[in-house]
């Protein structure tokens, strides 16, 4: 499928609140926004590991069609032999992330289980690429592309992750918005009252949906939000967490 004997996987983990890449990557730019990891266990101390911009090369099994994968905002992790995607970060940028299997669905379809892109050469059909598992991990078979490759754009690009919306995994907003639309039980509210429509794009910021909140429908379950806060920790893999630097 491809002649680049550095070949890796780019694994779905949910447990990622930011994507990482590992040695078999293309470098293309590092932020100047390091940030400080440290493990589950407080023996292990942190470290300060840098933000950047990467391509990876991916060849669709269907159509033999190479395409150049980009990641903004990531976080580099020298050593690690893969790449981990996270699908929050993917979805916040209009890329569909499918990441249950097909046999554990009742009834799959051929975007079960895929990555979903939008489609720059035919926008009315996006591009489908389709998930493998190894044990319980979901991946895509990608590797290292050539600096030429990438200075020549022989290849459609796909932007994983979102270029002009700044990646803060520890921001409320995600919580906020989330709360906005539900009631403290996580039932949804109002449905009747508000647009349930949350629009996540490279060009556009989180938006909290609108609600009448004099609506007896609504009243109630708004006060019990503000009150009833609940605080999360983002991971970045099970042996990391970020922090601001």
């Amino acid at each position: 499928m491809t002649t680049n004997i550095r070949e890796t996987s780019l694994e779905l983990d949910s447990d990622a609140d930011t994507c990482c890449i590992g040695k078999y990557a293309l470098l293309i730019y590092e932020y100047d926004r390091p940030v400080t990891v440290s493990g589950y266990d407080p023996e292990l101390g942190s470290q300060e590991l840098k933000t950047v911009l990467a391509v990876l090369e991916y060849t669709h099994p269907l159509t033999g069609q190479m395409h150049h994968l980009v990641i903004y905002q990531a976080i580099l992790i020298p050593n690690l032999d893969h790449h981990l995607l996270c699908p929050m970060q993917c979805r916040v940028n209009d890329i569909t992330i499918n990441n249950v299997p097909k046999f554990l669905m009742n009834t799959p379809t051929q975007d079960s289980h895929s990555i979903m892109a939008n489609n720059v050469n035919n926008p009315l059909t996006p591009l489908v690429l389709p998930v493998y598992i190894h044990s319980v991990t979901s991946w895509l078979p990608v590797s290292k592309l050539s600096l030429e490759d990438w200075i020549l754009s022989k290849y459609q690009t796909i932007e994983l992750t979102a270029k002009q919306l700044d990646w803060e995994p520890s921001d409320t907003k995600f919580q906020e918005s989330e709360e906005a639309m539900t009631s403290y039980g996580g039932q949804l509210v109002g449905t009747n009252d508000h647009d349930n429509r949350l629009i996540i794009s490279s060009l556009t910021s989180l938006i909290m949906p609108s609600a009448d909140i004099s609506g007896d429908s609504n009243l109630g379950t708004i006060l019990d939000i503000r009150v009833c806060k609940s605080t999360h920790m983002y991971f970045l893999y099970p042996f990391f967490r970020t922090m601001n630097p």
